[in-house]
């Protein structure tokens, strides 16, 4: 059988290891390896029997999970994902964030679903913070609800909403410490250097491929994704395939032609014609993400162009666990019909991609800079309210004009374009 090096369980006990390799057969499948010791550059969980359920961090890449004897498949499976959650969810402070802390911030909670990262500039901006006196992390929940640690202490919350055009920062200032610490790459950079190397004996693990082909967006993940791959395959072995939907941000797609420049890498742009689909279909929606269909088209009709069916080929991508529960159940590798596809960061959080551009200085979209948590076109129903408040207030000089733009904000900000 294939293993998928990335995430180990590891079980002495010979009648629990058993129960957990059927649990993880029926749950994972044969991405979640069940072993009786540690694995070198993997994600370890080892599992002890013990009365009562219990998980804490032994080091950056090490859980310990305790469970009762008693305990369901489906529950086992379940505290293994809080288990990876703990991996990526460990940050603690210590003159800085610190990834992988055995002692993590105070009121930092853990959950398969929940993110953190860095706040950019622009969005420090709209909670009333100073880029040059705090350092604020943010921590993802449910509903749009976000924890906010401002230079290591809880500061307060901040909501960002699915509709509207605005946020709600409840913050104390005075919970904010005078001393700023160190910046996060500079002393994460060891422990960042181990999550890598768990990515690349992934990579290692699919075998060696004819072909390498990165699916690009311009986003922070597929950048991590692209960059992690020239520097395992080489750039003379790897192209990206960049899907352009006629509503793109203009930033977007000088970026991605300036990336490609950079790392040395050939940038093929596949069509969507979302753009020429709007008058008929109308705008997508959450649910009617209608757009999302002509991407997947776009992109495989171009990768069945510009390779050989005969070809072994590998499509990398920049899944990440913390997208959605349901995405955290997802395998790292997945058979498609003539190509494999892997997501060798499935297991970070934002904070990690934010420090792995750090630490190898790659240029970030300048769309997060501004203040956005994720990319899309901009018509996509999945920003919120906190990137259209960006787009309205920071760069609506840039996009006035585009087409649907207006159609856009009427949808979601009922009259707010007319007021720019």
């Amino acid at each position: 059988m294939k293993k998928y090096f990335m995430f180990n369980v590891v079980v002495e006990d010979t009648d629990l290891s058993n129960k957990i390799k059927a649990a993880v057969k029926k749950y994972c499948g044969r991405w979640v390896h069940v072993s009786s010791e540690k694995q070198r550059q993997a994600y370890n969980i080892i599992i002890q029997k013990r009365p009562h359920i219990s998980i804490r961090l032994i080091d950056p890449l090490t859980v310990l999970l305790e469970i009762p004897d008693n305990i369901t498949g489906f529950k086992t499976v379940r505290m293994i994902e809080y288990a990876r959650a703990l991996l990526r969810l460990s940050i603690g402070w210590s003159n800085g964030y610190l990834l992988g802390a055995k002692e993590a911030l105070e009121g930092l909670e853990v959950h398969p679903a929940y993110d953190v990262f860095l706040a950019a500039p622009g969005l420090l901006s709209f909670m009333g913070l100073d880029v040059n006196e705090h350092i604020v992390l943010l921590e993802k929940l449910f509903g749009g609800e976000h924890k906010v640690f401002c230079n290591g202490v809880l500061a307060g919350k901040l909501i960002i909403y699915d509709d509207g055009c605005d946020i709600k920062a409840l913050i104390d200032k005075n919970r904010c410490s005078c001393n700023i610490g160190d910046m996060p790459w500079n002393i994460n950079r060891d422990v960042m250097l181990r999550h890598i190397n768990v990515s690349r004996r992934f990579l290692e693990s699919l075998g060696r491929p004819d072909r390498v082909i990165v699916s690009f967006s311009g986003g922070k993940d597929s950048l991590a994704a692209l960059d992690l791959a020239v520097k395992h395959y080489g750039s003379s072995n790897v192209e990206a395939i960049y899907v352009d939907t006629g509503v793109d941000f203009p930033t977007t797609k000088t970026y991605v032609e300036r990336i490609g420049e950079i790392l040395g890498v050939k940038v093929h742009t596949a069509y969507a014609p979302v753009k020429e689909n709007l008058p008929e279909k109308g705008l997508p929606g959450k649910i009617n993400r209608w757009c999302t269909l002509l991407k997947t088209k776009a992109f495989k009709d171009k990768l069945r162009e510009i390779t050989d069916r005969n070809e072994k080929i590998l499509v990398i991508v920049g899944d990440r666990d913390t997208e959605s529960e349901a995405r955290s159940r997802k395998p790292p590798v997945r058979r498609r019909k003539w190509y494999l596809e892997a997501a060798p960061i499935k297991q970070w959080s934002t904070f990690m991609v934010q420090l792995y551009m750090k630490i190898y200085d790659l240029p970030v979209n300048p769309l997060y800079t501004a203040g956005f948590y994720r990319l899309g076109c901009y018509i996509c129903p999945a920003l919120t309210s906190l990137e259209r408040k960006v787009m309205l207030e920071k760069l609506w000089g840039q996009i006035n004009g585009l087409s649907w733009i207006n159609e856009y904000f009427e949808r979601y900000c009922p009259g707010t374009f007319l007021k720019q």
